[in-house]
């Protein structure tokens, strides 16, 4: 991937965040899960994995959160991983709501196991981590139109794990069980379906599909429409009471 300054990076950083969801605390259940990672490390409840289209290329931002309800005097040791071979070019630590906290120095901690590139940190100040990579061109064709393929297989159990993709600017997502996350610097849009009780190690996989004509059609209805419409039936409603009163008036005599 070519970066052609650090400013550059921040700024590409920074809008990978802009669809981010804060993170609210894990659940009760999440709590008492028994389910934890191998050795010390502690098992992140929440992961997002969102792609985008940033100048041409396609990138996506994997960010996951611990239990915010445990304490650790030295730092929690967490660890997410990725398909072998990836291409991460940031990774970080953030807080609850996703804002980034500090870059982790270089070399990074990474191990290759399973055909995953594990990436292992120690959080000190925040509850998370964030990491920003290249992927492939996700944009498929289906009967129903185009959309957006996400694909992530999570390292380890987790109880949530949204997969969000940005769409172009002027599209709609018309799925009552998709979740808005905002809008990006040029426009675009995110959604993202949320899968509940994750197996780790198994691949998961939704299609976000959208439609083309969304600010054409709101668009093409004039402004001057509405109103006419509210000022005509203003208008009928007036013209049935007078009516009416005058009915009683003739009434009366």
């Amino acid at each position: 991937m070519k970066m052609t300054s650090k400013l550059a990076l921040l700024t590409l950083v920074g809008a990978l965040l802009i669809f981010a969801v804060p993170f609210a605390g894990a659940s009760e259940e999440a709590i008492d899960d028994p389910r934890r990672p191998t050795g010390n490390v502690t098992p992140i409840v929440n992961l997002q994995y969102k792609v985008m289209n940033w100048g041409g290329e396609w990138l996506a931002t994997l960010t996951g959160h611990i239990d915010t309800e445990e304490h650790f005097s030295q730092g929690a040791v967490v660890e997410v991983g990725v398909p072998a071979g990836t291409e991460v070019f940031w990774f970080g630590e953030i807080g609850e709501d996703n804002l980034v906290v500090r870059e982790f120095a270089q070399p990074w901690d990474v191990r290759t196991e399973n055909g995953f590139d594990i990436y292992t940190a120690i959080l000190t100040q925040g509850t998370g981590v964030q990491l920003d990579l290249v992927t492939t061109d996700p944009r498929i064709q289906t009967t129903e139109g185009p959309g957006v393929r996400v694909v992530y297989t999570p390292l380890h159990d987790v109880d949530e794990l949204w997969l969000a993709a940005a769409t172009p600017p002027g599209t709609a997502v018309l799925d009552r069980n998709i979740q808005y996350l905002g809008t990006g610097p040029n426009g675009e849009l995110a959604f993202a379906y949320v899968i509940s009780d994750v197996v780790g190690g198994q691949m998961q996989e939704v299609d976000i599909i959208y439609i083309t004509d969304a600010t054409e059609t709101v668009s093409s209805i004039s402004p001057a429409v509405p109103i006419a419409i509210i000022v005509s039936i203003l208008l009928l409603a007036v013209v049935g009471i007078v009516y009416f009163k005058k009915n009683e008036v003739k009434a009366d005599e």
